[in-house]
């Protein structure tokens, strides 16, 4: 019986020089924006989504340590601030980044659903959030604040494997889906129900589309296996995807079972059954 794959650990990863302070800068400028932009929100709603889902995002990250425990991710504690350690020490940097990303992706999708976008428009949606966070991660690699280790990482695009893309993104997508359906019930005390939400919908995607390529990831398996695992959750990512395109898209599918609670949108409409005369 082989054991399962535990690669070493890079305990001596090093940043390069300040990279961690310029990285804090960075996401600290984009994160208070958000949050002004969540204020201006707040005014022109009359509810605090935006600055609740600010204070979701943060406690989503407590969910960041199974997550690379499971992906072989490791951020260096050499030269950061760290806010809490886990299975990985948690740089402080971490807060305003998963503001940006979670809070602005979740927000970035509602607005998408309430604008009643096309399919069409719902693809290039998804297709600039992947692209951000492609963005974010292949820079942050050549700094040395975090790294993906292990031998085995599949599809890797300058150290970042690519099936992180819908990982991270599909949480935030579910979160936006149920959000914009229910809306009618996150008001008043219930909209402090959206902080245990995000976290939960970004475990809940991590375990249900992830499991093929964590597993096969500590396992002993051969690489062309682990490229299939990372494969299957890619498509298990984007069949999510898919489904809440189109449940949400305005030409969608499925967008008749998706009106929000309490709208006025057209009911399904069921033909009535017919009876024989006796």
């Amino acid at each position: 019986m082989q054991p399962p794959y535990q690669p070493p650990i890079p305990y001596g990863l090093t940043p390069a020089p300040s990279a961690s302070n310029i990285v804090m800068i960075i996401f600290g400028v984009l994160a208070l924006g958000l949050i002004v932009e969540a204020v201006r929100d707040w005014r022109r709603r009359g509810q605090p989504l935006m600055l609740v889902l600010v204070v979701a995002a943060v406690v989503t990250n407590l969910d960041e340590g199974i997550a690379d425990h499971l992906g072989f991710v490791w951020y260096s504690d050499i030269d950061q601030d760290v806010w809490y350690r886990s299975f990985v020490p948690m740089p402080l940097w971490m807060v305003p980044a998963y503001i940006v990303f979670f809070a602005g992706l979740t927000t970035v999708v509602m607005r998408s659903i309430d604008a009643r976008v096309t399919r069409k428009s719902f693809v290039l949606t998804a297709v600039v959030c992947w692209a951000v966070n492609l963005a974010i991660e292949v820079p942050l690699m050549s700094t040395g604040v975090y790294t993906y280790y292990g031998d085995n990482q599949p599809f890797s695009v300058n150290g970042f494997p690519l099936y992180w893309l819908v990982l991270n993104a599909t949480g935030p997508l579910i979160a936006a889906a149920v959000l914009c359906r229910f809306r009618a019930f996150f008001t008043g005390a219930r909209l402090l129900l959206v902080i245990p939400l995000l976290p939960m919908c970004y475990a809940a995607s991590l375990g249900a589309i992830g499991f093929p390529i964590f597993n096969l990831l500590h396992s002993a398996a051969p690489q062309w296996a682990v490229e299939v695992g990372a494969l299957i959750t890619i498509l298990l990512g984007l069949s999510v995807w898919w489904f809440v395109m189109e449940l949400a898209a305005r030409d969608g599918r499925f967008n008749a079972y998706y009106a929000p609670a309490g709208s006025q949108a057209q009911a399904v409409e069921v033909e009535p059954r017919t009876h024989a005369a006796a």
